[in-house]
């Protein structure tokens, strides 16, 4: 048996480049389907469902949490320089750890602003709640059961292929 030749190989990889694409949507749609069964049931229960399922694993839906992003980065170092001077590294940005610090309490009070109720300039709050998307986190025994499923069918796929080539 010759080695295959450029032209082959290269329509070796255009094939496999379908297969994985025509995979990769295949997973997708099936968990878009999970993600909308997830988000009904949070809906109808008002949980977030986390399901076992035998022989696969664990698929939870997770869901975002109470936060406070920047906006205005501007407007919101402009406030910690006047207020927190010594917070304000000589870079231009609000330090790191006082930053999550101070949009860490907002989000806990429900609201861009400080301890005393001062709306913080360039924050804006976003409630948390809002369901994510599910993920499915395998069994080590589904992991390496779906990899030797794969295995298999590719195999099958590569002969086909090879034997519509011929």
């Amino acid at each position: 048996m010759t080695a295959p030749n450029r032209a082959e190989l290269a329509q070796d990889a255009l094939f496999w480049s379908a297969v994985a694409d025509a995979a990769k949507e295949k997973a997708q749609r099936a968990r878009a389907a999970l993600d909308s069964q997830a988000r009904a049931e949070l809906e109808r229960d008002g949980v977030a469902p986390t399901w076992r399922i035998p022989g696969v694993g664990t698929v939870p839906l997770s869901l975002t949490s109470d936060s406070v992003d920047v906006t205005d980065p501007d407007a919101y170092l402009a406030w910690v320089a006047k207020r927190h001077p010594t917070e304000v590294e000589t870079t231009v940005h609000v330090r790191p750890a006082f930053d999550k610090a101070v949009r860490e309490a907002a989000a806990k009070r429900g609201a861009p602003c400080d301890e005393q109720g001062e709306v913080i300039p360039g924050l804006t709050y976003r409630s948390g709640g809002a369901p994510r998307g599910v993920s499915i986190r395998p069994s080590t025994d589904a992991r390496a059961a779906a990899a030797r499923a794969a295995e298999r069918f590719l195999a099958q796929a590569a002969q086909a292929e090879s034997e519509v080539a011929a």
